[in-house]
């Protein structure tokens, strides 16, 4: 029998639930409608495995930023539980700049306060 949400939670069911709010709201918007359950099971289960609720909540928010800049049909939008589940909203965590990390950039002799600069109007915008 599968595991219910507040069974893999670390935090308590009212900040999960206040949690799945905040990724709801900033979540984009699709075609089929996303299922509550699997969706908050997919989140609590990432926050046992040690993902932070603001890494939660800023993925939600850089996929919706993702999917309107390259216009993406709201068929194609992923499903919430599918997005956090398995795990692709690790590939909205990491701030890059031009498609690089802050690292990648020092490492190719890049003036790195200039990444900063340009990672502070990214995460502004």
């Amino acid at each position: 029998m599968p595991k219910k949400a507040k069974d893999v939670s670390p935090i308590p069911p009212k900040e999960l639930d206040a949690l799945m709010d905040e990724i709801w709201a900033v979540y984009p918007d699709r075609d089929l409608p996303h299922v509550f359950i699997p969706a908050r099971l997919a989140v609590a289960e990432q926050l046992a495995a040690g993902a932070t609720t603001d890494d939660l909540v800023r993925a939600a928010r850089r996929y919706r930023d993702h999917v309107a800049r390259e216009a993406t049909a709201p068929r194609y939008v992923k499903g919430m539980a599918k997005f956090y589940s398995e795990e692709m909203w690790r590939a909205f965590v990491e701030v890059t700049v031009y498609g690089r990390t802050r690292e990648q950039w020092a490492k190719s002799g890049q003036d790195v306060l200039e990444w900063d600069r340009l990672a502070a109007q990214e995460e502004g915008a």
